[in-house]
């Protein structure tokens, strides 16, 4: 059993050491440990968001928010969600999150016919709005309302799409309002940092099972890199 970064690092020498001479030094661990712990975590997350199955391996990262909106926004109303999302330690554009797994609101009845003027629903789950589906307005069966709440993640207040999507956007086009918005959220795992000192050291947070993994993705990567001329040699190989 692995659990630290230490001992991610001495498996890798163990393995490598078994099949060539030589040696990783510690800021090539670095380099590319963080790299192999994405790649492992990113594959084994859900295809899409609401999704049933979530790998049992990735339960440590996941994480539940619960936003309290005061005073209660009307549909279409951008949310920052950037303050309730668990920052992480990698130098990344925000937001934090790596995988938004679910979004479910509290609606604050108004003008309903069904329900009580004023009064608040249980958690409703959203079903997130793309831009492709923009013709569920004119399908009496999906179009948003209080029952049928959709969001949209969006990047800033105007609601256009970007590499990161720090909003949350109600669509319910009712006169009710938003109570609260529960996150559901796979977030980044802990950056992994070796140094010469263990009390300065970034352990990973994943079990250890998926560490060994990372580890044994590392090392075919290398060992497929030291085998290739084209990464050692570029002389060689841009010779023709």
């Amino acid at each position: 059993m692995i659990t630290t970064a230490a001992e991610m690092y001495a498996l890798l020498l163990e393995l490598y050491q078994r099949q060539k001479t030589g040696s990783i030094t510690i800021d090539e661990f670095n380099t590319r440990v963080n790299v192999a712990a994405l790649n492992v975590v990113t594959s084994k997350l859900p295809v899409a968001e609401s999704s049933q199955y979530l790998d049992d391996s990735l339960r440590t990262l996941t994480r539940e928010r619960i936003l309290t909106l005061t005073p209660n926004s009307a549909t279409g109303v951008p949310v920052n969600i950037d303050t309730q999302i668990e920052s992480n330690n990698y130098n990344t554009p925000l937001p934090y999150y790596l995988r938004m797994l679910s979004v479910e609101f509290k609606i604050k009845y108004k003008g309903s016919s069904c329900n009580e003027e004023n009064s608040i629903s249980d958690w409703i789950t959203a079903k997130r709005y793309r831009l492709d589906n923009t013709k569920i307005n004119n399908d009496p069966f999906q179009k948003p309302s209080d029952s049928k709440p959709y969001y949209r993640l969006s990047s800033n207040d105007a609601g256009t799409t970007a590499s990161f999507e720090n909003w949350i956007v109600p669509i319910i086009n009712t006169p009710s309002l938003i109570n609260q918005i529960k996150l559901n959220y796979v977030k980044y795992p802990n950056k992994i940092i070796l140094t010469s000192t263990p009390a300065t050291d970034s352990n990973s947070d994943l079990p250890s099972e998926i560490q060994q993994e990372i580890v044994f993705l590392m090392l075919r990567e290398i060992l497929e890199n030291t085998e290739s001329p084209r990464v050692y040699k570029p002389a060689e190989s841009g010779s023709n």
